[in-house]
């Protein structure tokens, strides 16, 4: 689901990236733009990506995600008590 969220946000669409400068394994994290719109804020807002707090640039990623988290969107419909998500690798 999340990845076919993604495709729909993106695909078809010429897309601009600013690297964090962190990496997971051998990939680097970065926020992806399309025009002003970020991919990454869109994915939280709607509940299928998490802000990771002690790495996070954004204090706006962790509001979005507390917005869809008492929403109930996403994922955190299925599990609004806990991270429906894998913790990340930092």
């Amino acid at each position: 689901m999340v990845c076919q969220r993604s495709k729909n946000l993106i695909e078809g669409k010429i897309i601009r990236y600013k690297p964090t400068g962190l990496k997971v394994d051998n990939a680097s994290e970065a926020y992806i733009y399309i025009g002003k719109l970020c991919i990454n804020d869109e994915l939280v807002k709607m509940g299928y990506a998490l802000a990771v707090r002690e790495k996070s640039e954004s204090e706006n990623l962790i509001k979005l995600e507390e917005k869809a988290k008492a929403s109930k969107k996403g994922l955190w419909a299925y599990y609004p008590d806990q991270k429906p998500f894998a913790e990340p690798r930092y």
